[in-house]
């Protein structure tokens, strides 16, 4: 009689073990910090509040060991490029990166970054200033052809070279200052700069 009333009592218990132990297996749960499924957010890249966030619509390439911005499909006029893309550093803004991009206000360029290619930022009509980090060391040629709302430009101290027609045609450009690490300024660089009322050419440049 007694193995009849402990039957009812172990099937209870075999019960009670078994829905805790699926509970506990959940893939649901997010208590040990993994993703859930249907979980969208990436964890910690482009988050709110995200140090190295970037705007959404940069191309990354891989060009090993770092990664090259190679364009650009959002619709944001300013644009952020992180220092870091999936933990290697952003070390290049390549050719015709944001070429054509009439919408771009504003360009936030990493010290990370170490050089900018040819025509990459030509025709960016609605580009009104840009500061270029310490960390480039070379501006390509044709680099802001045609940027005719560039206002204001800063060039950081690392810069050696600056490329053959890098700034023509941008023609609302008042001033610019050329620092002491410049040893080279391509021809035309400064082609059809109808604002340009003056320029600094440092004891560095030994050819222009």
């Amino acid at each position: 009689m007694r193995r009849k009333l402990w039957l009812p009592v172990l099937l209870v218990l075999c019960l009670a073990l078994t829905v805790g132990m699926l509970v506990a297996c959940d893939p649901g749960s997010s208590q040990d910090g993994t993703q859930a499924p249907g979980d969208t957010t990436t964890p910690g890249v482009n988050e709110p509040g995200d140090e190295n966030a970037y705007t959404e619509g940069l191309v990354f390439e891989d060009i090993g060991g770092s990664y090259s911005v190679t364009g650009y499909e959002g619709t944001d006029a300013e644009v952020v490029i992180p220092e870091t893309y999936e933990d290697l550093p952003v070390t290049v803004i390549a050719e015709r990166a944001f070429a054509d991009q009439s919408t771009v206000t504003s360009v936030t360029i990493p010290n990370s970054v170490t050089s900018i290619g040819d025509y990459a930022f030509y025709n960016c009509d609605s580009l009104t200033s840009v500061t270029i980090p310490n960390s480039v060391t070379s501006i390509g040629s044709h680099t802001f052809w045609y940027c005719d709302s560039l206002t204001s430009v800063t060039i950081g101290n690392g810069v050696t070279s600056i490329g053959l027609y890098a700034f023509s045609d941008c023609t609302s450009l008042a001033s610019i200052t050329i620092p002491d690490s410049v040893t080279s300024i391509g021809g035309w660089a400064f082609y059809a700069c109808t604002s340009l009322t003056s320029i600094t050419i440092p004891d560095s440049v030994t050819s222009i």
